[in-house]
């Protein structure tokens, strides 16, 4: 709904004039519009939660990275492939 014919329900329901079916119209237009942004919110929750998944799983290999005997392993690993080189 335009703000223009919004605004003239307005000045018709000021008026007394008002009925049923202008109130029908507006609150079609309202339902349309909060669905609308219903929708968009949604989306956008996804799109979080998404994001929110992949730094869990980039945080969770990190940690890994982190471990202790991960880095003495890989260091020996390392250190073992330098020595074949050589």
């Amino acid at each position: 709904m335009t703000a223009k014919r919004l605004e003239e329900l307005k000045n018709k329901f000021s008026a007394g004039q008002g009925d049923i079916q202008d109130l029908g119209e507006i609150l079609t237009s309202l339902f349309k519009s909060s669905s609308q942004h219903l929708k968009e919110i949604k989306d956008q929750v996804g799109e979080i939660r998404f994001s929110q998944e992949l730094l869990a799983e980039e945080l969770d290999q990190i940690k890994e990275l982190l471990n202790p005997v991960f880095t003495i392993i890989h260091t020996d690993d390392l250190e073992d492939s330098e020595e074949k080189e050589n």
